[in-house]
């Protein structure tokens, strides 16, 4: 939308230093606020050119003095400024119907949505008539995601982009047998730790492991705008036969990533082949699910015989179809 991008422009373009204002869209019923450094102010209220009058209300606010004022319900519509000495900044009255979508940690990301855009540091303000959105975000060199919401009108939802992506070793497991849960991280503030955001089912256990791309160990933190990996060796207790649901939740960002895995008392003939550690001729389920040829070598020998772990015998069809799986890569 050409107006669209035109206003945003405007409303970024024009920033005050020591005048900050909390918003960059102002819905109707909401109140007008400006920060100041403190013992001045009030600001002044500007509409086409003219002051327009505003009663105003002051109160400390984390060492500088916050200005409040309610306005008139019948406010017009339009690009406002507040003006303090030779500083402004600019806003947007909407009109009534309109909500607004606060998206927290957008910077860097391309964002697409079905309204007016508003970019602020690294929140990005998107204003339009409410009802049922859809947007697109993308962030430099990951996949386009979708977000849907549905806002009523006069709502403002905040919203905190980023993302948890968790990805396993394995699909399939064996009881009491480790896999590898792998967490790719993206948040937009820092955090202290992940510990407290790993959700297993009861009996399970997870223990902090390397990975590639994960930092040293004893290295928790989280650092904000920065992908970041995070690996545990996860284990199921002997009874846990079923399809069970891993969860990584990160609270204070609003930031969730689930996975899914089945234990099984046998496992898929490629799962045992693509697992097996030739070097300690056992099956070990974290290492990474890739066919290799001495591994295709060693499920030859057991052609006509049961593969360890499958009880199934091998046959020569399922051995194409493994060789086919090595020549595709794994």
């Amino acid at each position: 939308m050409k107006a669209a991008s035109l206003l945003a422009v405007v409303l970024v373009a024009i920033p005050g230093w020591g005048l900050e204002f909390p918003h960059a869209v102002l819905l109707p019923g909401e109140p007008l606020e400006a920060l100041l450094p403190m013992e001045e102010g009030p600001p002044e209220l500007i509409f086409c050119g003219e002051a327009y009058p505003a009663s105003w209300t002051v109160h400390p606010s984390g060492g500088q003095a916050l200005w409040r004022a309610q306005l008139p319900a019948d406010l017009p519509a339009g690009i406002w400024l507040l003006q303090h000495n030779s500083e402004c900044t600019a806003f947007l009255r909407a009109p009534e119907g309109w909500a607004v979508l606060v998206l927290v940690g957008a910077e860097g990301a391309f964002v697409s949505a079905p309204g007016l855009v508003v970019l602020r540091g690294q929140e990005v303000e998107v204003a339009g008539p409410a009802g049922d959105w859809k947007l697109h975000y993308q962030f430099p060199g990951q996949e386009t995601r979708e977000l849907a919401v549905s806002l009523s009108p006069g709502e403002r939802r905040q919203i905190t982009l980023g993302y948890v992506n968790l990805s396993l070793s394995t699909p399939t497991t064996l009881p009491g047998y480790e896999f590898l849960l792998q967490a790719e991280i993206l948040s937009p503030v820092g955090l202290p730790s992940t510990a407290a955001g790993l959700q297993l089912p009861p009996g399970w256990q997870a223990q902090p492991a390397p990975c590639q791309g994960c930092p040293p160990t004893g290295l928790e933190p989280i650092p904000a705008g920065v992908v970041t990996m995070r690996a545990w060796r996860i284990r199921p207790p002997q009874e846990a036969l079923g399809s069970h649901t891993l969860v990584l939740a990160l609270e204070e960002v609003g930031l969730r990533g689930e996975a899914t895995v089945e234990v099984a008392s046998t496992l898929p003939v490629e799962v045992v082949v693509a697992h097996w550690n030739l070097a300690q001729d056992e099956l070990d389920l974290t290492l990474p699910p890739k066919i290799e040829y001495e591994q295709l070598l060693w499920a030859v020998s057991f052609l006509g015989r049961e593969l360890p772990h499958t009880g199934r015998v091998l046959t020569r069809g399922e051995l194409e179809r493994l060789a086919q799986l090595w020549q595709e890569g794994g």
